[in-house]
């Protein structure tokens, strides 16, 4: 990590590095990692964010907040014995991108921390990037891994190619569109500070809105 402006924090003791939050929510995101087979790879989901609303007082609490690392740190998972596994909890100690292991804080006295509180599915890019987005985990990949994942159970890995992967996405829209969530989504949007028709909000919420249907597991 490159050195970058920091602006102290009196109220919550903490540095914010660069832009403000504002700013923050459209910068690309840092991922938490997966290894599979050996080999380790970027997650579109970050699978600890169900267990800190669940225990928001183990959430870590870094020195330094990244605008790229909006969460405040970055997991570290496995696939093991077909299991999601937290192999490790990461958060930024200096400016220069130095870190250090917050697993302890996130799970006290625990030897093996199985995800149980997750499901729904791993997104994983597998191969070159095809077009960047500066915006969370927006980017788009010549193929994927998907994982569905039922209380830390994990089921065997499906290979997509960006075709595939585009239906998938367009599958989990239209399921997603049959929710409350949705629909809550959608009449916020369209009467939000500018607001847009029904085509245009159900466009953007496709758009930027994936965080809340691509790793869900629609029944």
């Amino acid at each position: 990590m490159s050195k970058v402006k920091v602006i102290s924090s009196a109220a919550t003791g903490l540095c914010v590095l660069g832009l403000t939050a504002v700013g923050a929510l459209a910068t690309g995101q840092e991922p938490d990692w997966i290894e599979l087979t050996g080999k380790r790879y970027a997650l579109l989901v970050n699978p600890l964010e169900a267990y800190f609303e669940q225990n928001p007082s183990r959430r870590p609490e870094p020195r330094i907040v990244s605008t790229a690392r909006w969460r405040g740190y970055a997991a570290h998972f496995a696939i093991a014995n077909g299991e999601l596994v937290v192999t490790d909890v990461r958060v930024l100690t200096d400016v220069d991108g130095g870190e250090r292991s917050a697993m302890n804080e996130a799970f006290p006295g625990a030897t093996r921390v199985v995800a149980t509180w997750f499901t729904g599915n791993l997104l994983i890019p597998n191969g070159k990037m095809k077009r960047y987005v500066h915006m969370g985990y927006g980017s788009e990949y010549v193929r994927y891994i998907v994982i569905a994942v039922e209380a830390g159970a994990a089921a065997a890995p499906r290979q997509l190619s960006g075709r595939d992967f585009a239906a998938f996405r367009r599958s989990q829209f239209e399921a997603y569109k049959r929710t409350d969530d949705y629909r809550r989504a959608l009449k916020e949007t369209m009467g939000g500070r500018e607001p847009m028709s029904g085509a245009d909000a159900e466009r953007f919420l496709f758009d930027f809105g994936s965080a809340n249907y691509m790793s869900r597991l629609f029944k």
